[in-house]
């Protein structure tokens, strides 16, 4: 292409394709198509992005144009691929627009740059990842020193190329091939020696930033903080292959992260509810979550280390002190005797779900379980002994179970709350496998682990605490009772089921709860253990339950529960034929009841298999 014609007309079909005229966008993007598969197109379109006399609309379709062309045309094999020399003649360019202060412009321009480098690293440009270091550790030095005006075009710069890094590790981890694994971990401990020191740097900042109420220098620091954290956690977890031998400077990071995620929740926690949802309080909440992610990831992929490094412990111990704090707000209160005061929220919910599924992963890991021989080696030897003594204790596991039961797994008020307002939708929502969005599922999964793990001390408790009589409903009891379902495989033979339901017969409950619980019960036991002969006992107990004039949540579990003693293997036929009928006529009238497609095909299919 003639660069001086060409680069005009470019401009202007770029900006005809910002155009609000349908026609005038049309003809740009087809004029573009045209001219991609050309030579110097994508250099002409970089020049263009780096021109800031030119309108920020046009700037930014030239580097989104970019970066497609990018993904399209970039890799050698690709059909109409970008040339060598134009190749050689972006690259060195590649890294001049670090001070580029529009955010949609700056996204774009950090995103091409990541994507190059994963096809260009460590083949074709070795260098890469060296040269982004040296600026992301120059520009770091270069913040220390500014003052003024010129300390937010250094901001700036530095938010950039530590964004670019993050991309470019989080390419370099997903890749496969052991070549590909081996440039990760060669390139990992210099990344880390830079990053980690400017990521302690900026968290110092940050309290002193606070400590002065600089809020906007606060603001940035935090920018940057989040995305230090985001490159190292990366490094942390996939870019060292033996834990034994990653010098002081990982540990002593994974050490102090411990200590800044309780400080930076803190200041969460002390923020008024309102003022959560502003920028700045966004990217706190980011940071938090993103120190849980890697705990989770470091247990995923590095089991053994996870337990055996002593930063671990005040961690797990951190999250349970959440857990255990957040828990009185989610216990639920009856609508009725509720009048208008509501539970306060939970600060930040996510972080109590992270906090549950981490110890899940102690309670239920095969890394930390004996071979089906009852062997184990040293590795193994030494997490169960950690865990055993440390952190699943006798005492710590009965609190576990205990705030489980009474606050965690029981239903909430906003249950019952949309119970009545959109009850459809919350038995949609009940049958999604959507644990890590909810802190009731998370909660289940852990409490069902920690009694199959802990057999021996969990079961006596649970089955001395079911045997009592039960008098008044209260969403105590409710967990109770969902702890017995939850647990139908482990109880079975500590428990007679039938002779257990004739005596906790359902008492009176908002929104008949109990009955919906006795119901539910029904359909976790009949797979376990549910004599044949007391089969007619719950056919009665689910069809009366499902008819018309309870609540539209109560007749749906009913009649799900009743498909699941049909659907057994001990189903008999001629003891269900008295009941055939009414449970056609109650399915039908559900199938008038329901308006969402999904729970009306439900119905017919339930129909179809009665």
């Amino acid at each position: 292409m003639d660069s001086s014609d060409s680069r005009q007309s470019i401009i202007e079909v770029l900006e005809n394709a910002t155009s609000q005229d349908p026609a005038c966008m049309a003809g740009a993007g087809d004029s573009l198509r045209v001219w991609e598969t050309r030579p110097q197109f994508h250099d002409l379109l970089f020049g263009i992005f780096s021109d800031r006399t030119l309108s920020m609309p046009a700037r930014l379709m030239a580097i989104i144009t970019f970066k497609n062309g990018v993904d399209k045309y970039w890799k050698k094999t690709a059909l109409h691929a970008i040339g060598l020399a134009e190749k050689e003649l972006i690259r060195p360019r590649l890294l001049s627009m670090l001070d580029e202060d529009v955010p949609q412009i700056a996204v774009q321009y950090c995103v091409a740059v990541a994507r190059i480098a994963r096809w260009d690293f460590p083949m074709v440009w070795p260098t890469f990842a060296e040269e982004l270091a040296s600026r992301v550790q120059a520009i770091a030095h270069d913040l220390d020193s500014s003052a003024g005006s010129g300390r937010q075009r250094c901001y700036t710069m530095e938010h950039n190329a530590l964004y670019i890094l993050h991309l470019f590790i989080k390419k370099l981890c997903e890749r496969t091939l052991a070549r590909e694994r081996q440039a990760l971990r060669s390139t990992a401990p210099a990344l880390f020696a830079i990053v980690a020191p400017i990521y302690a740097r900026r968290i110092a900042q940050f309290n002193e930033a606070l400590h002065v109420g600089d809020s906007g220098g606060s603001q940035e620091l935090l920018k940057s903080i989040r995305f230090c954290l985001k490159t190292l956690r990366r490094l942390f977890v996939h870019g060292f292959g033996d834990f034994k031998s990653v010098d002081g400077l990982v540990h002593e990071f994974y050490r102090a992260t411990v200590g800044h995620q309780a400080a930076f929740y803190e200041l969460l926690c002390g923020l008024p509810a309102e003022s959560r949802e502003a920028d700045g309080c966004r990217v706190l909440v980011k940071i938090v979550l993103l120190y849980g992610k890697m705990h989770l990831e470091f247990q995923k992929f590095k089991a053994v280390p996870f337990i055996t490094t002593p930063a671990v412990l005040p961690m797990l111990r951190w999250y349970w002190q959440q857990i255990q704090g957040e828990a009185p707000k989610l216990t639920a209160v009856p609508l009725e005797r509720s009048g208008e005061a509501e539970s306060p929220p939970l600060v930040l919910e996510r972080l109590v779900i992270q906090g549950l599924e981490l110890y899940r992963s102690v309670v239920k890991n095969l890394f930390y379980l004996a071979d089906d021989s009852g062997q184990m080696d040293e590795d193994v030897q030494r997490c169960r002994l950690v865990i055993d003594s440390e952190i699943l204790t006798a005492p710590c596991v009965a609190q576990m179970c205990e705030t489980l039961m009474c606050h965690y797994i029981p239903l909430k008020a906003g249950d019952m709350e949309m119970w009545q307002d959109d009850p459809e939708a919350w038995i949609a929502n009940e049958d999604l496998d959507h644990w890590e969005f909810d802190v009731r599922r998370s909660a289940e999964r852990l409490f069902k682990d920690l009694v199959n793990q802990q057999r021996d001390r969990n079961v006596p408790e649970l089955v001395r605490a079911l045997q009592q009589p039960v008098t008044e409903y209260s969403f105590n009891i409710d967990g109770l009772y969902a702890a017995l379902g939850l647990c139908a495989n482990e109880l079975y033979d500590h428990i007679d089921f039938c002779q257990w339901l004739r005596q906790h017969p359902p008492v009176d409950s908002p929104m008949s709860v109990s009955k919906w619980r006795i119901a539910w019960l029904i359909g976790k036991w009949v797979p376990v253990k549910f004599p044949t002969d007391e089969r007619p006992h719950a056919y009665v107990a689910l069809l009366e339950y499902a008819r018309p004039g309870e609540p539209l949540v109560l007749r749906m579990e009913a009649i799900a529960s009743l498909l699941c003693c049909i659907d057994d293997w001990d189903f008999d036929a001629t003891q269900f034929k008295p009941y055939l009928q009414l449970s056609i006529e109650r399915i039908t009238e559900m199938l008038g009841s329901v308006s969402q497609a999904d729970l009306r095909m439900r119905m017919v299919n339930y129909l179809s298999a009665i």
